[in-house]
């Protein structure tokens, strides 16, 4: 998440990974898509699951399953 969506995330109440962890995946679409075409490209439905690893501390497996993402979605 870079800082543009990070920002419309933050918009609507969302600041921290408890809160990113706990979102429904097709809410986060219906507030990255308020940007426009172009952010159609971003696939937020690891978000939740990368959000839940961060907030428990879990950086190694966190980062041991990003390494199975590209652009944030499942390769």
């Amino acid at each position: 998440i870079g800082p543009v969506i990070e920002n419309m995330l933050n918009q609507e109440g969302i600041f921290k990974w408890t809160q990113l962890k706990s979102e429904n995946v097709d809410n986060l679409k219906k507030i990255i898509y308020k940007g426009g075409d172009n952010f159609k490209i971003h696939d937020p439905s690891t978000w939740p699951k990368q959000a839940s690893l961060a907030d428990s501390g879990k950086w190694d497996e966190l980062k041991e399953w990003q390494k199975n993402l590209r652009g944030g979605k499942i390769v």
